[in-house]
């Protein structure tokens, strides 16, 4: 019954940024912290790259904060429609741009 509860709580708790990372995650939340406070933009997931001004086409790009999980509360953090509505969150479409953002109110 424990491992029930904890497989419970990994798929609906929410995550503190960098807690429980394996260390190639971890590394890239690193990496990615260190590209924002240069100035710079942080584009992923693949490939995760270090950019002047969201240089690489057909990639996330990240200004102001690092990617964590996707969330209710981070939904902009979601990378698929899948993911994004299983947050409850809105999936947006125009032409070839997709995003995902809180839903309207």
């Amino acid at each position: 019954m424990r491992a029930l509860l904890v497989v419970l709580c990994v798929a609906g708790c929410a995550r503190v940024p960098g807690a429980g990372l394996d260390s190639a995650s971890a590394a890239s939340l690193e990496s990615c912290r260190r590209c924002l406070s240069q100035g710079r933009t942080w584009q992923g997931p693949r490939p995760e790259e270090c950019t002047a001004n969201c240089d690489l086409m057909d990639t996330f790009c990240y200004r102001d904060h690092c990617p964590g999980a996707c969330a209710k509360g981070a939904c902009n953090d979601c990378l698929t429609r899948d993911d994004c509505e299983r947050a409850a969150c809105q999936w947006n479409q125009s032409n070839e741009a997709m995003w995902c953002t809180s839903p309207f109110r």
